[in-house]
C-alpha cells in the first residue's frame, strides 16, 4: 500500500471516529414556553405590535401630527394593557406554585428548586485540585509518541 493510500485511509478512519463520538449540529431548539403565558397574552402582544408598526409606518410616511399622537396612544395603551396582564399572570403563576406546595412537596416546586441549584454549584472540575484533574486527563489520553508509518 502506497503512503498515500494509507494517509487517506487514516484519514477516513479519522473522519468516521469523529462523527461517530460527536453529534450533528441540528437546528435550533425550540424555546420553552413561558411559564405564565396563555392566549390571551398572546392576542394581546400580536395587537401591540400592530399598533406599534401602524404608529411607526405613519411616522416614516409623514402622517399629520394629529394620527401620529393617536396612533403612539393607542400602541401606548396596547402596551400598558399587556404588561398589566403578563404581570397578573405571573403572579397567578406564583400563587398556583405556592399553592402547589400544600398538596405535593416533593413535586414541581422541589424540582424547580433543585434545577436552580443544581446549576449554581460548580462543575466537579472546579472543585478538584490542578494536580488531580491533571492525573485524570494524563490516563484518560495517553502520551505515545508519533511514528510514521511504512
Amino acid at each position: 500500500m502506497s503512503p498515500d493510500q494509507q494517509e487517506e485511509k487514516i484519514r477516513v478512519a479519522m473522519r468516521n471516529a469523529s462523527d461517530a463520538a460527536t453529534n450533528r449540529a441540528g437546528g435550533r431548539p425550540a424555546k420553552k414556553q413561558a411559564y405564565w403565558w396563555s392566549d390571551e397574552i398572546s392576542k394581546l402582544r400580536e395587537n401591540t405590535l400592530r399598533e406599534k408598526r401602524a404608529w411607526t409606518k405613519a411616522k416614516q410616511r409623514k402622517e399629520s401630527a394629529e394620527l401620529i399622537d393617536q396612533l403612539w396612544y393607542a400602541y401606548i395603551s396596547a402596551r400598558r394593557t399587556l404588561r398589566n396582564t403578563i404581570n397578573r399572570g405571573k403572579t397567578t403563576a406564583l400563587q398556583e406554585l405556592l399553592n402547589t406546595i400544600e398538596d405535593d412537596l416533593w413535586g414541581l416546586p422541589y424540582k424547580l428548586v433543585m434545577r436552580k441549584l443544581r446549576h449554581s454549584t460548580p462543575s466537579l472540575t472546579e472543585t478538584l485540585d490542578r494536580a488531580t484533574v491533571d492525573n485524570l486527563v494524563n490516563s484518560l489520553f495517553l502520551e505515545v509518541p508519533f511514528t510514521i508509518p511504512k
